[in-house]
């Protein structure tokens, strides 16, 4: 019986220390991974943490914090065109315009919409009037206008209701009376 003595060392010593502040590759199936495949992983993951911290529209704000979308500091009474209300069309006009240093509208042309409703809601947006420095100049920005008719059976002074958060979406709601049908 032989008596098995300690273990025989490697000829290669003990592992090296890992070194801090190296990138190790791993190996996948094909052998080495590609640099640029690993740059590009990183950015995408880059790009999600940032995402998550600083969501769309509140960039420069810091996380946390709400977007703030101005109102116009002038403005035209919205109305809900006669011919429009007549013919009983409702509907979304959009439309896109771009504010100049003044804080004016320098341009501003519909995107979509009713014809009926397109003059007056690029009237409005025309006359619009933004403090200097709310928005940015040369910049395109989109709104819409969304006109609402309520029909009414009572006779009356008919009611015009325009509502405004901010620039992003103005609502025009007005009544009509018809006499309902014995």
């Amino acid at each position: 019986m032989s008596k098995a003595g300690p273990p025989a060392m490697s000829k290669a010593g003990p592992p090296a220390p890992e070194r801090r502040g190296t990138v190790r590759k791993q190996k996948v199936k094909g052998g080495d991974t590609d640099p640029k495949m690993e740059v590009l992983v990183n950015a995408l993951i880059l790009s999600v943490i940032l995402f998550l911290l600083f969501p769309a529209g509140t960039a420069g704000q810091g996380p946390g914090k709400a977007a703030v979308f101005p109102k116009p500091i002038s403005s035209e009474l919205p109305m809900y065109p006669e011919q429009a209300k007549s013919a009983h069309i409702t509907g979304t006009v959009k439309l896109w315009f771009v504010v100049n240093e003044s804080g004016g509208i320098a341009q501003a042309e519909v995107i979509s919409g009713s014809t009926a409703l397109r003059d007056g809601a690029v009237s409005v947006v025309k006359s619009w009037k933004f403090s200097v420095g709310s928005m940015q100049p040369k910049v395109r920005y989109e709104t819409e206008f969304v006109y609402v008719l309520n029909v009414q059976s009572k006779s009356g002074e008919p009611k015009l209701t325009v509502s405004m958060v901010d620039w992003r979406r103005v609502e025009v709601a007005s009544e009509l009376y018809v006499e309902a049908i014995p």
